[in-house]
């Protein structure tokens, strides 16, 4: 019965851990969520928010489709300007200092190879791609310099110290606002191509490194703006891309946006919002009645979440993802009839630029957030031109990383260059809105495939039988004394009464054969009358205990406990059983 409860107990433990290694795949904490509405997603018919007074649009310039950024200036007199990478995927604001460690040179292009700026352990500023702040030029300097300071980026580094300072931003100042001054810096964050200055986060405070408010936090509290809300419209190199503060820009999308819900705003401060599906299809329209393959179905089990980054050039998937994507790919081409000469190069997808036309002969790539589908075609998610990473050949703006967790990807700027995104930090959402002139259905996610419904009703089922098996087990038990022991001895004590009985019976039978016996014999030999009384009482009594064989029914032979009579001795009426010893054998007193 113990083996019983055990077993129950340690199955449920089982079915318990393994349902917690499921819903543990996910570093950010997520509650399993509804097909239809996950996570609260809605759609609107108009666009209506809280008056946020004039917006604030500041223009930004676009770097070979790899950065964006947009100018800000810092101190008193605002004289010193900086264009600045206006990133959603951190919240510190940095830029370099004139007090740095690093080589300077006045061209990027001609010096780079001179100060081997590619190596690991140097660090180089260059005239013509970059500013540096003087602190001591600006009357509203304050000095913060006993608090370091460092950042690290999944592509670079930076270190030096805080500083405080007013920074102005699309005509709107924040005054002492926090701000970090690099004095030394990875030259990954470097490149000749892609000039900047520093680095302005707009994500939410929890994600700041120092802890200090965001710009965006800082201006709200000094009433510059009356709502945390801003927009972003990333444009290819020929357009116009901006970052507006306060109402969005109704020309930058149609029909209606999409929003989503910010995944614990408070605790990561990053923009992490949940993907309900990405999916593949051969054409450009997504229905559940044609054909379609998910590249990631998302399911209750394993949901996926997104991190909407303006700082990240591409768009990054899980390793097994990206794999799976380019099998796909490789065999549509294969398979379809495309012209396109494709192949896998290392970590690469690669296709011939003369060989294809892209939104003829690849697939088409579709991220679906709530119950809407958006749109990547092939000429969206492929370099071409400058972009691509090898002369003659189109690479894919999406790229593999593991490091943001499993079933985690980040939607960069291959992604938000095609769509209008609000970030609403007082609502804890995000809002995407669309170009296109019809909003897409997303297709409805499998809840679970066959295998985890099996797992999730053999689950219910070993758990139903472990609690009837507790309480079977402890209804038993109740028919039985609490102490195991003493009912064990109340069950000896029976039995040796019982056959305590049997030998009483016993002897009053062979007492009266004996009476009727001896009265029938010789009345002249009385002493030998009383011995073979004794005689006869003793072989009795000896065959008794050796087999057992009077009046017992069907006892075999115990010649353990008979071990415990002295069939020497001589039996009387007299005699009694001392219940005290042994009870599986009796000693005559």
């Amino acid at each position: 019965k113990k083996t019983i409860r055990i077993m129950s107990t340690l199955l449920l433990l089982l079915v318990n851990l393994v349902l917690n290694n499921v819903y543990a795949r996910i570093t950010i904490d997520l509650t399993p969520h509804d097909l239809k509405s996950p996570i609260e997603y809605s759609i609107t018919n108009t666009f209506v928010l809280a008056h946020t007074g004039d917006s604030h649009s500041i223009e930004m310039s676009n770097s070979l489709d790899r950065i964006y950024t947009g100018q800000i200036a810092i101190g008193t007199p605002a004289t010193q300007y900086f264009d600045v990478v206006f990133d959603t995927g951190s919240a510190d604001l940095w830029v370099f200092s004139s007090y740095h460690t690093c080589f300077t040179a006045a061209s990027c292009s001609k010096d780079w190879n001179k100060y081997q700026c590619s190596s690991e352990d140097t660090c180089c500023f260059f005239n013509d791609i970059m500013n540096d702040y003087d602190h001591y030029l600006s009357s509203s300097y304050q000095s913060l310099s006993e608090h370091s300071w460092s950042i690290t980026y999944g592509k670079g580094s930076a270190t030096g110290y805080l500083s405080q300072d007013s920074v102005s931003i699309g005509g709107l100042t924040a005054q002492n606002q926090v701000f970090a001054e690099a004095t030394s810096w990875s030259d990954l964050l470097i490149s000749c191509y892609e000039p900047m200055s520093g680095i302005l986060g707009f994500a939410m405070k929890a994600a700041s490194e120092d802890g200090s408010n965001t710009i965006m936090e800082n201006l709200y509290e000094q009433n510059q703006i009356e709502s945390k809300l801003f927009s972003v419209a990333l444009k290819g190199s020929d357009e116009s891309s901006k970052l507006i503060i306060g109402e969005p820009d109704d020309t930058y999308y149609k029909n209606d946006i999409v929003w989503g819900s910010v995944i614990q705003p408070t605790s990561t401060g990053m923009w992490f919002t949940q993907l309900t599906g990405i999916v593949n299809t051969p054409a450009s329209v997504l229905s559940a009645d044609g054909e379609y393959e998910w590249v990631d179905s998302c399911m209750d089990s394993a949901p996926c979440l997104a991190l909407i980054d303006t700082g990240t050039s591409y768009i990054t998937v899980p390793t097994a993802v990206y794999e799976s994507l380019i099998d796909y790919i490789l065999s549509y081409v294969a398979n379809s009839g495309s012209t396109a000469q494709c192949l896998r190069y290392n970590t690469d997808f690669m296709c011939a630029t003369k060989s294809y036309t892209p939104d003829e002969d690849l697939p088409y790539l579709w991220f679906q957030l709530g119950d809407y589908a958006f749109k990547l075609s092939p000429s969206q998610y492929m370099l071409t031109g400058s972009d691509s990473c090898a002369v003659g050949y189109d690479c894919m703006g999406i790229s593999a990383l593991d490091s943001m967790g499993e079933h985690t990807y980040i939607l960069g700027d291959t992604f938000l260059r095609y769509f209008y995104v609000v970030f609403d930090e007082s609502n804890a959402r995000i809002g995407i809105g669309s170009m296109e002139e019809e909003m897409t259905a997303a297709i409805p996610r499998p809840a679970t495939t066959d295998v985890w419904t099996y797992i999730e009703t053999g689950s219910y089922i070993i758990g139903a039988v472990g609690i009837v098996a507790c309480i079977v087990a402890s209804l038993w038990k109740l028919r039985k004394p609490s102490n195991l022991w003493l009912w064990d001895r109340q069950q000896r004590i029976q039995r040796v009464e019982q056959m305590l009985a049997e030998d009483t019976a016993c002897k009053e039978q062979h007492d009266n054969t004996v009476s009727t016996e001896v009265s029938t014999e010789n009345t002249e030999q009385p002493e030998l009358r009383s011995t073979d009384y004794r005689t006869t009482l003793r072989d009795h009594r000896k065959a008794f205990l050796d087999a057992t064989m009077i009046c017992v029914e069907g006892r075999r032979p115990d010649t353990q406990n008979t071990a415990n009579f002295n069939t020497d001795d001589t039996f009387s009426d007299g005699d009694e059983y001392d219940r005290d010893e042994d009870v599986d054998g009796y000693q005559v007193l």
